[in-house]
């Protein structure tokens, strides 16, 4: 039977992540995937692997959308597959543009594009649908700091305060009395650390502070879940248990079954009822408990972990675009993927 063609576009594509990234579109078996990156950086890695590469401005400048849009006239784009938070949001947008132009872009639905802007606002609307969310604080100025901080049991308890709107672990910081503990470094588990009052000076010194969320702090494990939806109904759910608490830079993961981590994430998408490929972070208390960290509006760049693990959700992605039949997927739990560093000479051009 021959595979159907489809050109997509993926973004961030010059990243080292990109790499097998485009590798997993490319090989799907039931797709001849043709694949068109772009990126702000034409240097990358990811640049040379692609069919097709461009340099594009960055997702929160004015000209992003009209460069992606001409890119996919020129190339026969047929689905768009952002990977930062900001072209996922730009181009939610313009879906509507691009949906007219016979392009599909996997991002969410323009009602949920708020809430994926503001961390405290997603959190109200899940507390609402019956999620169980963390207790968290709203705060814009040194007085709100303070306050949220000892409601939230400071110093006696750590807590985290992280910008309302960011993304791969950024200007997230954890305020506690001690540093990290031996175990922690041990496990290469500890996050960026320091005092309230060293806080408090640091962001004195700043002329505005950005809208905050102070949150309770949690300290077990971290799990990205990996959430497939097909018109907002759950397809695929992959639990992945990382080596280390911070997103970036990918250190590895576990596929790993954990039933409280899996509850949440799915009671997550129903209360959304997301589409397309998602991102979902969880955290462990001391207890085994899972409390929601974040909600992505687009999927992990470490899914492709699950590709190397045998399960290519990237494909599945690309086929929902297309309104093909998603297949049911075995999950490999039980298997372990670290990230390794490889050289690739390659003779290409930056258009």
């Amino acid at each position: 039977m021959t595979k159907p063609r489809v050109t997509v576009l993926l973004t961030c594509a010059a990243s080292p992540m990109a790499v097998e990234a485009i590798q997993a579109l490319q090989a799907s078996r039931t797709l001849r995937v043709r694949v068109v990156g772009v990126d702000m950086d034409p240097r990358g890695p990811g640049a040379a692997f692609a069919s097709a590469f461009y340099q594009v401005p960055g997702g929160g400048d004015p000209a992003y959308v009209d460069r992606v849009m001409t890119i996919c006239r020129r190339e026969g784009v047929r689905v768009a597959i952002p990977t930062s938070d900001e072209e996922a949001l730009a181009l939610a947008r313009a879906q509507d543009r691009f949906r007219s132009a016979g392009i599909t872009c996997t991002v969410p639905r323009p009602e949920l594009i708020e809430l994926f802007t503001d961390k405290a606002r997603m959190y109200d609307v899940l507390a609402q649908r019956g999620v169980v969310v963390p207790r968290y604080e709203r705060v814009t100025t040194i007085p709100q700091v303070r306050h949220a901080a000892a409601r939230l049991g400071y110093p006696a308890r750590p807590f985290v305060i992280k910008p309302a709107a960011a993304r791969g672990g950024r200007g997230v910081w954890l305020i506690r009395e001690g540093g990290a503990s031996l175990d922690e470094l041990l496990r290469g588990m500890s996050l960026d650390a320091m005092r309230l009052e060293t806080y408090v000076q640091a962001a004195d010194r700043a002329a505005t502070l950005a809208p905050l969320v102070a949150m309770e702090c949690f300290s077990g494990d971290v799990f990205d879940v990996d959430l497939l939806g097909v018109g907002g109904r759950l397809k695929t759910m992959v639990s992945r248990r990382r080596f280390h608490p911070r997103s970036t830079p990918f250190r590895g993961c576990v596929l790993e079954r954990h039933p409280a981590v899996l509850a949440l994430a799915r009671s997550v998408h129903q209360a959304l009822k997301l589409d397309y490929l998602h991102d979902v972070d969880i955290m462990l208390d001391a207890q085994g408990g899972a409390h929601l960290l974040e909600v992505n509006p687009r999927q992990s760049a470490s899914v492709i972990a699950t590709v190397s693990a045998g399960l290519n959700l990237l494909e599945h992605l690309v086929r929902r675009a297309l309104d093909l039949k998603v297949p049911a997927a075995r999950v490999p739990y039980g298997v372990a993927i670290r990230p390794s560093v490889r050289t690739t000479c390659v003779n290409g051009r930056v258009r």
